[in-house]
């Protein structure tokens, strides 16, 4: 309890700070001190990081809320929870110029940031933001989303990881869809171990039977994944 005090107090104290490399140090000394005695993880330490996310440097946030990953859980998950919407909306925005074009690079390195905690956290705390990623309709926000997803261990993330699966279908033909869509594919397969038979590229129907087939082993197997 004396560690984390001292801690908090040198938290808030670099953050204060008007040089955001000083406020990412401030919070990868905070990440250090908490990890000398982790299986102490009080709600307050999450809440202390998340004061970070509102941050005006984006490479700030988004390590503010990587090493969220390492807290309270239940604290991290009721935040990322309610950040993961507006941010997914945000993103999902096609951007108009260059201010808005950094905008969007900036909330994409954020999102980038909450992905990775979501996936250190691993449990039902973190299924409701990684459901919600996953319900991105931008195939950048979708390639983070199938590579951290399959570290979730919530029964939120498996429906929604075969209905962007399913989406994906209907985006726009080409290299980057087709890209985003096998990601989702191997995604599905490390969370699952379904084994479910690959579809043909080339046959849209079968994509159609990928989808199904992906349905049905939910519907067999989802009272007893883990």
């Amino acid at each position: 309890a004396a560690a984390d005090k001292e801690a908090l107090k040198a938290l808030r104290e670099g953050l204060s700070n008007p040089d955001p490399a000083v406020r990412k140090g401030a919070i990868e000394l905070f990440g250090e001190a908490c990890a000398a005695h982790g299986n102490c993880r009080p709600p307050a330490n999450a809440a202390a990081l998340a004061a970070a996310l509102k941050d005006p440097d984006s490479a700030v946030r988004a390590l503010a809320a990587e090493r969220m990953g390492a807290q309270d859980s239940k604290t991290a998950g009721q935040v990322f929870a309610r950040e993961m919407d507006p941010l997914v909306k945000m993103l999902d925005k096609e951007p108009r110029g260059a201010k808005e074009e950094a905008a969007w690079v900036a909330n994409y390195e954020y999102l980038g940031g909450i992905a990775k905690a979501l996936a250190a956290m691993g449990n039902e705390d973190a299924g409701p933001a990684t459901a919600r990623m996953l319900g991105s309709t931008r195939l950048k926000v979708l390639n983070t989303a199938a590579d951290t997803a399959p570290s979730v261990r919530s029964k939120l993330v498996p429906p929604a990881m075969i209905e962007a699966i399913d989406r994906v279908r209907f985006s726009k033909p080409g290299a980057e869809r087709d890209a985003t869509w096998v990601r989702l594919l191997k995604g599905w397969e490390a969370m699952t171990h379904a084994g479910t038979k690959s579809p043909n590229p080339s046959d849209p129907a079968d994509a159609v039977r990928f989808v199904e087939d992906c349905k049905a082993w939910w519907k067999v197997n989802e009272k007893s994944w883990k």
